[in-house]
């Protein structure tokens, strides 16, 4: 199935848009063998803020409730009680949302940035691979999972208010101490009817869900660490050979000398 753009509330980057994603060695080859993406579940991230709803937009919500324009989902409340309750169970639902949803995540960048080296190949030494969101979309195309994409806004969820009023606002949205990352974000709802009954304990990999792709279609580039020992640069030329990815392998400008190892 194609990635569905079926929501307004989705920023859509631009078909041309180069995203990379730096990975360990570990990862790739997991890429490679399952012939698929991990997407991992929102509530076991790091970053507790993901999937919540700014705190700014509690008096919000509670104005709304009070208002003729409060939520048609519940039952009319006839107390300040009752209106705050209703806000808290909304934000509990929000919370109980967090492990149906799935996201894998890329960057955009034309750049290589040192930092998402750091951060995620091992200090670098790893790899990053190099696509576009056309050729994003187009390796999950016969994919049977619904899946969505969407750049990340970035905001400070002290002061500012999120837009609101989608359950999809939430997974589109960081803290701003985050945004050196520009995130592109796939993500999949595993139980879109909502009834919190999915089992994760029963699955072999509790953390997400791998979600099969177009290895050749998704990759256009790879780019090896800038301190990635020899040995491995020859493991990963050697890996790529096993699984026929017959793509541009080149070493990371921030190595010197800047050179390819492309046959």
């Amino acid at each position: 199935m194609p990635i569905v753009d079926d929501n307004p509330t989705l920023i859509k980057p631009k078909s041309k848009q180069v995203l990379v994603k730096y990975l360990d060695l570990i990862k790739f080859i997991s890429l490679l063998n399952n012939q698929a993406l991990f997407f991992c579940r929102l509530d076991i991230l790091e970053d507790k803020f993901e999937g919540t709803t700014a705190r700014k937009n509690r008096q919000l919500r509670i104005n709304s409730w009070a208002s003729s324009n409060r939520p048609k989902t519940f039952n009319s409340p006839t107390s300040k009680e009752q209106i705050i309750n209703n806000v808290n169970n909304y934000f509990e639902f929000e919370e109980k949302l967090k492990s149906l949803t799935l996201i894998n995540c890329w960057n955009k960048s034309n750049n290589e940035s040192a930092a998402l080296w750091k951060i995620y190949s091992d200090n670098g030494k790893g790899i990053m691979i190099k696509t576009t969101v056309e050729s994003l979309m187009k390796s999950l195309q016969y994919s049977s999972e619904i899946i969505r994409i969407s750049e990340v806004n970035y905001i400070d969820y002290e002061r500012e208010e999120m837009l609101d009023g989608n359950t999809m606002f939430p997974i589109i949205h960081k803290q701003n101490a985050y945004h050196y990352e520009e995130e592109v974000r796939l993500f999949h709802e595993i139980d879109s009817d909502f009834n919190f009954t999915y089992n994760w304990s029963k699955e072999k990999v509790k953390e997400g869900r791998n979600i099969k792709v177009d290895i050749d279609e998704l990759i256009n580039e790879i780019v090896i660490g800038p301190f990635t020992p020899i040995w491995i640069i020859d493991l990963i030329k050697d890996i790529c050979l096993k699984y026929k990815l017959n793509k541009e392998i080149s070493l990371s400008k921030l190595t010197l000398p800047i050179e390819s190892f492309s046959d």
